[in-house]
C-alpha cells in the first residue's frame, strides 16, 4: 500500500522508527527514483541511538506528548508496532490526523489481541498474548513489558473515527496456527454470539448499532480471530 501511495514524492514521517529498516526501503524507492529523501523522510523515536541509515534524517520525540509539527504538513504517517506502547494512543491517532494533509494516510500496526489464542490466554490467566503485567519502568519499554494497551479491533476502530478519519480498513498480517486451530470449531457459536449481540445492539441503540456496524464485524472476523498483527489505515478527509 505505501508503494501504491508514492506516485510523486511525498512527506512521509515514521513514528517509533527504531532501527529505521522501513524507512530505508522507502529511502531507496527515493533514490531510484531521483527523488530528495531530506525533507521528505524523517524518523522520530523515544530512543533514535540505534537509527541505522545516517543518510535518513531522524530526531528524538516522546510519542506520549504531542507532535511538534504544524497542522496538514505531512502526507503519510507510518506507525509499526509503537501505538500499543503509548500511554493515550487515542491521542497519537488524534495529532496524525492534525499533521496530515487533506487526503493524507495513516497507517498502524498493532499486536492483535482478538485473535483466539490471546483471548483463550486472557481466559485463563487474565493476559492477552503479548500483554503481560507491564512494568512502569521507563526503560524497560522496549520491552514486552512495554505494551501497555491492549485494544481490540473494534478499538482502533473507533479511535479513528473519533478523530475524525475516513476510509479506514482493517487487516491482518498472517495467521497463527494455534489461533486457527482454537477457532475453527467454535465458528458456529461465534457466529451465533455475533448475530444475538448485533441484534442487541439494534434494539438497545439503533443509531448507535448504524453507525459501529463496521466496527463491530471486526470482533469475530475470521482474519481477526487468527491473525497475528493488525495493521490499520485510515485517511484525513480532503
Amino acid at each position: 500500500q505505501i508503494e501504491r501511495e508514492i506516485i510523486a514524492p511525498r512527506t512521509v514521517l515514521d513514528v517509533g522508527c527504531g532501527k529505521g529498516a522501513l524507512l530505508a526501503q522507502i529511502a531507496d524507492m527515493y533514490r531510484a527514483r531521483d527523488w530528495p529523501i531530506d525533507p521528505n523522510l524523517l524518523g522520530v523515536d523515544i530512543d533514535i541511538s540505534g537509527f541505522v541509515p545516517r543518510d535518513i534524517p531522524h530526531r528524538q520525540m516522546d510519542l506520549n506528548r504531542p507532535l511538534p509539527f504544524d497542522d496538514g504538513t505531512v502526507d503519510i504517517v507510518l506507525a509499526v508496532e509503537v501505538l500499543e506502547h503509548t500511554r493515550a494512543p487515542y491521542l497519537v491517532i488524534e495529532e496524525a490526523k492534525r499533521i496530515l494533509r487533506p487526503g493524507g494516510l495513516l497507517i498502524f500496526s498493532v499486536p492483535n489481541v482478538g485473535h483466539a489464542l490471546s483471548r483463550m490466554s486472557f481466559f485463563l490467566n487474565g493476559h492477552f498474548h503479548l500483554y503481560p503485567t507491564p512494568s512502569s519502568d521507563p526503560a524497560k519499554g522496549g520491552t514486552l513489558a512495554g505494551h501497555i494497551e491492549p485494544l481490540p479491533a473494534q478499538y482502533w476502530h473507533y479511535g479513528l473515527r473519533y478523530a475524525g478519519f475516513s476510509d479506514i480498513e482493517a487487516r491482518t498480517d498472517k495467521s497463527k496456527r494455534g489461533a486457527a486451530g482454537i477457532a475453527w470449531p467454535l465458528r458456529p457459536l461465534l457466529a451465533l454470539a455475533r448475530d444475538r449481540y448485533s441484534r442487541y445492539m439494534r434494539r438497545y441503540n439503533p443509531d448507535v448499532a448504524k453507525e459501529t456496524e463496521a466496527a463491530r464485524s471486526l470482533a469475530n472476523r475470521w482474519d481477526i480471530l487468527t491473525g497475528r498483527t493488525l495493521i490499520f489505515s485510515a485517511r484525513r478527509p480532503a
